[in-house]
């Protein structure tokens, strides 16, 4: 049972964390007019999702220390910058 739980959490850990890429992605080729704030929001969420993720693993101890510790860092780093992103976005808006 520890297995399933750890992969479920993985599986959502791997969805958030790639669909935050793929939003980057996506606002990198979008059109004027909104679909670059749009889209950098969604990748902002994924980001808080991957937060949780982390946290959930760790908390159950699925992932130690270091490994939390430079997965998160990485994270936050990027929390950080798609935040300023949204705001300088919305604020020109």
């Amino acid at each position: 049972m520890r297995g399933k739980k750890e992969y479920i959490l993985s599986r959502k850990l791997l969805n958030d964390g790639t669909g935050l890429g793929a939003h980057v992605k996506a606002a990198q080729e979008a059109v004027p007019g909104g679909g670059f704030l749009h889209e950098m929001s969604s990748a902002l969420q994924k980001s808080s999702k991957v937060d949780y993720w982390l946290k959930l693993l760790h908390d159950s101890d699925f992932l130690d220390e270091q490994q939390y510790d430079s997965i998160n860092a990485d994270n936050q780093e990027l929390f950080a910058l798609l935040t300023s992103i949204v705001k300088t976005s919305r604020a020109r808006q």
